[in-house]
């Protein structure tokens, strides 16, 4: 008789023996246990193609319990913020309130508002001042309310009264919120195509701020100009992306992230409004399942950019000028995977802190030696220690010699030190034809300029030399021809 039917008979008779229940049990236990993803980081090429690099940012910690609490789980979280002493907000939306948790993870309030008369109703987006009081935007209340660091009222942000807001249109319904630089308060309304809204201390309405547009497309301009009635009148229907998140650096200029567009996903705009990224094309992969959605965005103080996209499960970062450093994430339930990332912070260390709602935690993520690396050489070029700059770059070039990012700023600190073709050869490593070009051109002139006189002395003495020959060649011809009639004479 087969093994398989001998233990088939013994687990039908009740008789499996101790030994083989232990086995069972500690294959479940094991199957059980969590599993990290293997984690594969990569950059994407203007050809659109995925290149593997070293991993920049690991695992390292998960928040998802609240302590001292009734509730002690997150439900439906939309929410986070991390303030400058590492302090961690998470606005926990579907328990109606806001969690502070320190930068050891240990709970430390909550923000309800539950003795007021309007306690905090389905709270999503969340903004921390210098002071430490915060500001909610406590969307099921169709406000925005400031609340003081020991959780007292302070004051309501509501619809402001002004003709220039389009009430009718979207209520009054916010979901994210900032502080400008300027002390205007910062809202996105849901799926208002209008921008941002201001509003200055006193609940007034300053104005929309960083409106997207609509891009036609060719076919767009022959329906309005040769489509029916109807389809002009869709045409007309159309609006303008909204806004899914925005950030304000300490320059002033506002980054935002935009749903429902094929390029231009992240915006940098200036105090105008005017996208400083008009050029830089699109921050989204697309894939045979379809193209992402940036959710969120955080900016450091060094100009690194963070996102989220939720439709892709990814975290993306971008350098200062828009130039990708990594990307990382996918859907799963392990450490290191995604259910529904929907908010990314970052705290004074540079650790990434990403909310995901399906899943109801927060996921901390550290840098690796190899990302800080980056970061230290792009600081330093921006300081312009350029020196200090290329020893840091060739440090992680060490580590990972097909890391292009590095090769694009290898290019321009060459290029800054004249050494040229070496610039060009950094360039040609990513196909870089921009910066390739302008390296060319500049050695291009050297040339000229090194060599402009003896090409010159040499176009001289070859146009002497033509003239003698010639000069010569006619003479003799003049000779042969004289010598000819002689000839015919005699």
């Amino acid at each position: 008789m087969p093994p398989h039917a001998t233990a088939w008979r013994e687990w039908k008779g009740g008789v499996l023996p101790v030994r083989k229940w232990i086995a069972i049990l500690l294959t479940l236990l094991l199957c059980a246990l969590p599993v990290s993803a293997k984690q594969v980081d990569y950059v994407i090429t203007g050809d659109g193609i995925k290149l593997p690099i070293t991993v920049s940012y690991r695992f390292q910690d998960i928040l998802s319990y609240v302590d001292n609490s009734e509730n002690p789980f997150f439900n439906n979280p939309n929410g986070l913020f991390v303030d400058d002493q590492d302090n961690i907000y998470v606005s926990d939306t579907g328990n109606n309130r806001v969690v502070k948790f320190n930068k050891d993870l240990e709970f430390v309030r909550e923000y309800t508002l539950a003795d007021t008369d309007t306690p905090l109703k389905d709270p999503h987006g969340l903004y921390v001042d210098d002071r430490h009081s915060l500001y909610v935007a406590d969307t099921g209340n169709n406000r925005v309310v400031h609340i003081s660091e020991d959780g007292r009222w302070i004051e309501d942000f509501t619809a402001p009264d002004s003709t220039l807001f389009d009430y009718e249109s979207y209520g009054f319904s916010p979901t994210k919120v900032t502080i400008d630089n300027f002390g205007y308060l910062c809202i996105l309304n849901g799926n208002d195509y209008h921008g941002i809204i201001k509003l200055d201390a006193h609940n007034r309405f300053v104005g929309y701020y960083g409106t997207n547009k609509v891009t036609p497309t060719l076919s767009d301009y022959i329906i309005r100009y040769f489509g029916s009635e109807e389809q002009k009148e869709q045409y007309m229907k159309q609006q303008p992306p909204y806004i899914t998140g925005m950030y304000v650096d300490d320059s002033g200029y506002t980054y935002t992230t935009n749903a429902l567009v094929d390029d231009q996903e992240i915006k940098k705009l200036d105090q105008s409004g005017s996208n400083t990224y008009a050029s830089t094309g699109s921050f989204v992969e697309s894939d045979r399942l379809g193209k992402g959605q940036l959710e969120d965005i955080h900016v450091s103080d060094d100009g690194i950019i963070t996102v989220v996209d939720s439709a892709k499960r990814k975290i993306y970062q971008y350098d200062s000028l828009g130039n990708m450093l990594c990307a990382f994430g996918e859907e799963g339930d392990v450490e290191g995977t995604f259910g529904y990332p929907v908010a990314v912070s970052a705290d004074s260390q540079g650790n990434l802190y990403v909310l995901d709602r399906d899943r109801g935690n927060v996921q901390i993520f550290q840098k690796t030696e190899f990302m800080q690396n980056v970061h230290d050489y792009l600081s330093l070029y921006k300081d312009g220690q350029y020196e200090e700059c290329a020893q840091k770059i060739q440090a992680g070039l060490q580590t990972d010699s097909t890391y292009l990012p590095a090769y694009q700023v290898r290019g321009k600190l060459l290029y800054k030190d004249e050494q040229y073709p070496e610039s060009m050869e950094a360039y040609a490593a990513i196909h870089d034809m921009k910066g390739y070009s302008e390296a060319f051109d500049k050695q291009r002139q050297i040339y000229y300029r090194q060599y402009f006189v003896p090409i010159l002395i040499g176009i001289v003495l070859l146009a002497v030399g033509i003239v003698v020959l010639v000069s010569r060649t006619r003479r003799w011809a003049r000779r042969k021809i004289l010598d000819g009639m002689v000839d015919r004479d005699a």
